[in-house]
């Protein structure tokens, strides 16, 4: 093989490699999108019977963690009595993680509470992949929780 073979080879291999790379981000964003909106249909499916109001949408989101920089990805906001958690996802890609959903509340008095959902978190070592955590954000050691029915319960517990 000549230098200039070779040299064809490596750009062939590259942009090949630069394929493979947008298709996997292209499944990973998709992926992304699936698993928050089953997991919006159960918490909405967990809150059936409770006076709260909840608001779904779709919205482009800005991730500069992806070649794609923007997506369109549902947020859900849950409101009652005044006060209003709502559930933006934020990035595909973080350390540990595939796929974060920021969690805000606004209208309670405990004005520290910062929360995060992580998809496929590897640091939790309790979850499968696929299966949601709950990050308490607010504190050093980001307490790491499989999120379960009971787990969600005592966090919408703050819109009382």
């Amino acid at each position: 093989m000549t230098s200039k073979d070779e040299l064809i080879k490596l750009f062939n291999d590259s942009a090949s490699d630069r394929e493979k790379g947008k298709q996997m981000e292209a499944d990973n964003i998709k992926e992304f999108q699936d698993e928050t909106r089953k997991l919006f249909i159960q918490m909405r499916e967990w809150l059936d019977g409770t006076p709260v109001e909840i608001e779904r949408n779709k919205t482009p989101i800005h991730d500069d963690t992806t070649n794609v920089r923007t997506y369109p990805m549902d947020t859900m906001a849950i409101f009652n009595a005044g006060k209003r958690m709502e559930l933006r996802p934020t990035t595909l890609y973080l350390m540990g993680s595939t796929g974060e959903i920021e969690i805000k509340f606004t209208g309670i008095s405990r004005r520290n509470l910062q929360y995060s959902l992580y998809m496929k978190d590897s640091f939790s070592g309790e979850n499968e992949p696929g299966i949601w955590s709950l990050v308490n954000t607010s504190n050093r050691q980001s307490e790491r929780t499989p999120l379960t029915k009971e787990v969600f319960y005592s966090l919408i517990s703050n819109l009382t």
